[in-house]
């Protein structure tokens, strides 16, 4: 017949056996649990501990993920009121030519924008 174990007393084995200052074979005799069931529980309890701390790094990834997508639409909007306004407005070079600026093409590419500057001389 199988011996069925609690939790609290497979945690407290697997934890004396992760100790390590007491040898398998000294646990094994002392609670009377094979040497194998405790390597066993010790594994189980390794394998939980990152597990738990993976779960916590996923919670950040997916954080993360969530805000730099909040930042490229914002930098989406921010690029097509910059447009608008170049699109709408005259700049006066250094050198006294007036340029006029139009959007030639949006590319495929996120951020690719090519303006086209056409020249007008002031008589």
């Amino acid at each position: 017949m199988r011996k069925s174990f609690s939790a609290e007393f497979m945690a407290k084995v697997a934890l004396e056996a992760i100790k390590e200052e007491k040898a398998i074979a000294e646990l094994s005799s002392k609670y009377e649990v094979h040497r194998t069931q405790i390597a066993n529980w010790r594994k189980r309890v390794l394998v939980g501990v990152r597990e738990i701390f993976k779960g916590k790094l996923e919670k950040v990834n997916k954080k993360n993920e969530k805000m730099v997508d909040e930042l490229y639409r914002q930098i989406g909007h921010l690029k097509a009121h910059f447009l608008r306004a170049v699109m709408l407005s005259t700049l006066v070079s250094p050198y006294g030519n007036m340029m006029l600026c139009s959007l030639l093409r949006m590319g495929g590419k996120p951020g690719h924008i090519t303006l086209k500057y056409t020249k007008i001389l002031l008589q």
